[in-house]
C-alpha cells in the first residue's frame, strides 16, 4: 500500500493536510477513488491532457480488506 501516494492525492485533490486525510475512514477513501474514476480530480485531467504522466506504479495485486484494514490501523496510530 502507497500511502504516502494515497494522502498526497487526496490532499492536493481536496486542498486537506495529511492530518484530515489521516482521519477518513477507509470506507471514505474506497468511495472517493471509485467516484475519481469516472470523475477525476480537475489537476488530474489536465496532466493527462498535457501528457505529463506520473511516476506512480500501480500494483499488480489488489490487497485484502484485512491488509486495508490493518494499515489504516496503523495510520490512525492502531
Amino acid at each position: 500500500m502507497d500511502w504516502p501516494w494515497i494522502f498526497g492525492r487526496i490532499g492536493t485533490a481536496l486542498s486537506m493536510t495529511p492530518a484530515e486525510v489521516g482521519e477518513m475512514t477507509l470506507p471514505e477513501v474506497m468511495d472517493l477513488f471509485d467516484y475519481w474514476r469516472s470523475n477525476p480530480p480537475v489537476h488530474e485531467m489536465v496532466a493527462a491532457y498535457l501528457g505529463i504522466k506520473g511516476d506512480h506504479q500501480k500494483t499488480a495485486s489488489t490487497p485484502s480488506m484485512t491488509d486495508l484494514q490493518t494499515q489504516m490501523a496503523l495510520v490512525n496510530g492502531g
